[in-house]
């Protein structure tokens, strides 16, 4: 410390045992890094470690690599300067892996099966922050033959970034459809973000976690306080506000508790942690599913490490243990959580997020709305018929900032009882301030809701022009206790692609991009369709679908047919033929839209393409506002 500390980067410090004479070593020299082995459990070592401690950035990016004498004490020591572990103590070649190019090719996440009541689990393998894991265990299990039949979460570091670019392109281009990578503890680093001191410096560690986490891929963060440790809310919160992207976060305190952070973020207490053996996965899961009733989705997620004899057919076993069972799911993590939001009335993908507005103030938001009628009450704002007469119970915000396009604006209610009289109980709109044009409008009857006391969402969609001030408003009719929690703006709620799983086909073959059915190779049929999702909020809807054809000299003959069909009624909510000349040109995608309305409670919706042969027609992705 006092001779060459000085001449040393203090961004990155290394604890290297003195008995390991490589790995690390040429890392630490081409990085011009100070190499330690102090143990904060021994006061003098300790003493010397803090010094080295607070010379680094607090907050900014600080690590720590190689490992420690104890893991626990020295996480926790490092956490209290704002500064995050990363395992790398017997990794080897990270000059070489570290002088890769950076160019990352993050596949995207598949098409999110629809939300049913079922019994979700999703399997999560640990240890992955740990570099030289990466590089050896982690490799054999990632070469198993057997990987890609069961979906898997794969803990890695986003650290990966800078340490092994490379190494995270090849796991992006090698994984299968059910290989899903996931943040190991915790984000870029290993970290106990409860014992950070300072709520600024840990909100800049979570938003440089969020760009690390963006740029490897990333979107669900195992947060670690301590082998067994809960997550405090500041922590939570932090997540929710400067990270804004992620799907979800998991806890250590095993259980299955599931938080909501600033009414945005999902996090769950995993059931169960750091399971040994598949024996004690299957057990874990037969524990936590006893007592469901059906009549709601349950949520269960099994994290296994894999120092305890643990393969990829352990995972493999487990899944085959319950195939029997038809109310078991197992998912990637993703869809787990995107699942898990869907169930609590949050966006399924963040990064469709416009806006969020509460609708009465809260610790973490100030509302923007105005009210006529109603009152702050029950975590939202109410009226009831007692209180209250006819009136705007919320009207605003008057923005100006969103996007231009189709966006879907939805607003969280309940009622007090489903009973009764079918009652007109609240009229939701959209309008466009600046012209005084009301741009869609729903009224909400009182058979419209699924319960009493239960928040359910309500969509209506819109094209909006950039620089037109919005208001949203929800006009209350004095019929019964309504409460709406809040009002989300996004730029969809559905997105599917064409050749991936979750729906289905009669006609065709994937083909580059899209699903294509051939003029020479397959015969008239439905091409694409599915997937029965029988979660669609109700209200106005408009579903795309991007088309293209090879042949648009055929005038007005038909080549497809586009409709959206209840799957409980058989009948079509919205249909049209895409003739030959509505395609502007030959071999280029285009949009097709359709417009409805969804009234009808637990009904699915599929959204078909009919093949009609008379040219080859290639359909890309479906998208639901």
């Amino acid at each position: 410390y006092d001779y060459y500390w000085s001449q040393v980067t203090h961004k990155l410090i290394i604890g290297l045992s003195p008995g390991i004479k490589g790995f690390l070593r040429d890392y630490a020299t081409a990085a011009k890094l100070a190499v330690v082995w102090l143990d904060p459990k021994i006061p003098a070592e300790d003493t010397m470690l803090r010094k080295f401690l607070s010379a680094m950035p607090y907050g900014n990016g600080g690590i720590y690599m190689g490992w420690w004498p104890e893991e626990a004490a020295g996480i926790e020591r490092v956490s209290e300067y704002g500064i995050s572990t990363l395992a790398s103590d017997f990794s080897s070649n990270l000059t070489v892996f570290g002088g890769t190019s950076r160019t990352v090719n993050v596949k995207p996440t598949p098409n999110k099966p629809p939300l049913n009541n079922k019994i979700y689990i999703s399997l999560i393998l640990s240890d992955g922050d740990n570099l030289q894991y990466v590089e050896h265990l982690f490799k054999k299990l990632w070469d198993s033959p057997a990987r890609g039949q069961v979906p898997l979460g794969w803990t890695i570091s986003p650290a990966m970034v800078d340490a092994m670019p490379g190494v995270l392109n090849y796991l992006h281009t090698t994984a299968t459809a059910n290989d899903n990578l996931i943040s190991g503890p915790t984000g870029l680093g290993y970290t106990y973000p409860n014992y950070w001191g300072n709520q600024s410096y840990l909100d800049n560690y979570v938003s440089l976690t969020q760009d690390y986490m963006n740029r490897a891929g990333l979107k669900i963060v195992t947060v670690w306080n301590k082998i067994d440790g809960a997550t405090n809310t500041n922590v939570g919160n932090s997540f929710a506000a400067y990270a804004p992207l992620l799907l979800g976060l998991t806890a250590q305190n095993a259980g299955g508790g599931i938080t909501v952070y600033n009414n945005i973020l999902p996090s769950q207490g995993l059931n169960a942690t750091y399971c040994p053996t598949e024996s004690s996965m299957i057990s874990e899961i037969n524990r936590h599913i006893s007592g469901w009733n059906g009549l709601a989705p349950r949520f269960v997620s099994i994290q296994a490490n894999p120092w305890e004899g643990n393969g990829y057919q352990s995972f493999v076993n487990v899944v085959n243990n319950f195939k029997s069972n038809t109310n078991i799911v197992f998912v990637r993590p993703d869809h787990y959580f995107q699942l898990m939001r869907e169930h609590y009335n949050l966006p399924t993908d963040p990064a469709t997020l416009v806006k969020i507005y509460e609708a009465e103030n809260t610790s973490y938001a100030t509302s923007p709305f105005s009210h006529a009628v109603g009152r702050s009450n029950d975590n939202g704002w109410s009226a009831n018929v007692s209180q209250d007469a006819e009136g705007m119970m919320l009207y605003g915000p008057y923005v100006t900032s969103f996007p231009a396009g189709q966006l879907t604006t939805t607003f969280k209610m309940k009622i007090d009882a489903v009973t009764g009289n079918n009652d007109h109980v609240v009229t939701l709109d959209v309008r466009d301030a600046t012209t005084g044009i009301v741009l869609t409008t729903f009224d909400v009857y009182r058979s419209h809701f699924k319960a009493g006391g239960a928040y359910q969402d309500f969509s209506l969609t819109y094209l909006n022009i950039a620089g037109h001030s919005l208001e949203f408003r929800a006009n209350y009719k004095d019929k019964a206790a309504i409460n709406i929690d809040k009002v989300t703006t996004t730029t969809r709620i559905g997105h599917y692609e064409a050749e991936g799983a979750v729906l289905a086909h009669h006609a065709g073959r994937t083909s580059g991009d899209g699903w294509q059915a051939s003029l020479s190779l397959d015969p008239t049929g439905h091409m694409v369709y599915g997937p029965y999702d029988a979660n669609v909020p109700i209200g106005t809807h408009k579903v795309t679908f991007r088309v293209k054809t090879d042949n648009n000299t055929l005038g007005a003959q038909s080549l497809a047919s586009i409709d959206v069909r209840d799957g409980t009624t058989g009948l079509s909510a919205a249909s049209m033929e895409l003739t030959a000349q509505q395609f502007s040109a030959a071999n280029q995608y285009q949009d097709f839209s359709l417009t409805f309305q969804q009234t009808a409670l637990n009904h699915p919706l599929e959204y078909r393409v009919y093949f009609h042969k008379r040219a080859t027609i290639t359909v890309d992705k479906i998208t639901v506002h």
